[in-house]
């Protein structure tokens, strides 16, 4: 749209030489490189839509596990998921970076359910029948390659800070740095609550064995 607007100009003070021909000319110089621009535009824009929807498609079943691990109930889980996406959607021209949609895309899901934890007057927690439905849902054993949902209900057992970077780090593939980015905390803090998260895991199979 630059070079468009100085190409008209450019053309404007000449067109006192050239005559209307020449006003004509830059017309026709400026609305072709325009619509080039607007072409450009369009196709970066549907370029990031068509990568949008391929990531929601592709991860629906780990989003709704990242929001069911804050929200302990399905109905929250969905409109937690769907007010991200409304939410992403709606900002998909600010990301800067394309290539980190899919951390961006848990970082607003993260945010989203935290206010939803925020407004509410006490936290529901899940019963085992719903449990059991949230792992058939999600696709667990195909989706982590266990077939061990007692891990996973340990998991949901441990203290947000430290279920939250299990997820994304086990479940959901995310490195250190992406977590610590969709989580805004330091790369340190991300490798250390791992590590309590490891070791509480430890305790609570080694009791249920005992």
């Amino acid at each position: 749209m630059i070079r468009a607007s100085v190409s008209l100009t450019l053309c404007k003070g000449m067109g006192t030489f050239w005559g209307d021909k020449t006003s004509y000319r830059c017309k026709l110089t400026y609305r072709a490189q325009a619509d080039s621009h607007i072409k450009e535009f369009d196709m970066k824009k549907n370029g990031r839509e068509t990568k949008f929807i391929a990531l929601v498609k592709e991860n629906q079943g780990g989003l709704y596990r990242e929001a069911y691990s804050y929200l302990h109930n399905k109905e929250d889980a969905e409109d937690a998921v769907s007010n991200m996406i409304v939410k992403a959607y709606s900002n998909l021209e600010r990301l800067e970076d394309v290539r980190k949609m899919r951390s961006w895309l848990y970082r607003i899901l993260v945010n989203e359910c935290k206010d939803m934890l925020r407004k509410r007057s006490r936290v529901q927690f899940a019963d085992a029948t719903e449990m059991e439905s949230v792992q058939s849902e999600t696709s667990f054993s195909q989706e982590t390659g266990t077939d061990e949902p007692d891990l996973y209900e340990c998991i949901c057992r441990l203290e947000d800070p430290f279920r939250e970077v299990t997820l994304l780090f086990y479940y959901e593939e995310f490195k250190v740095k992406e977590i610590a980015t969709i989580l805004g905390v330091a790369e340190g803090t991300v490798k250390s609550r791992l590590a309590r998260a490891r070791q509480q895991l430890k305790e609570m199979i080694d009791r249920k064995d005992g």
